[in-house]
């Protein structure tokens, strides 16, 4: 079990956010009901991306190694982390 700090709990009521596809080799997109303030992706690694992304919540993830990574979305009012696998 791992703890992700500085990234809190949401219940499922709350977060209406959600990321596709969930394997991919170069965009994610976020899908919101709630305003983006800023993205960043976390490679197991523990390194840390500012990856570009649109006004339509596509996220640019070309640029990264084969592997696993958390993307980590700040919206207004709170935090989320999606995995993801780039392939």
């Amino acid at each position: 079990s791992y703890t992700f700090v500085g990234i809190e709990d949401v219940e499922a009521e709350d977060a209406k956010s959600s990321i596709y596809p969930s394997i991919t080799s170069d965009f994610v997109k976020i899908d919101s009901e709630e305003a983006i303030s800023d993205v960043q992706v976390v490679a197991l690694s523990g390194a840390v991306y500012t990856p570009k992304y649109t006004e339509e919540c596509v996220v640019d993830v070309d640029f990264l190694e084969e592997g696993m990574y958390l993307l980590v979305v700040r919206f207004q009012t709170y935090e989320r982390a999606f995995k993801f696998i780039k392939e």
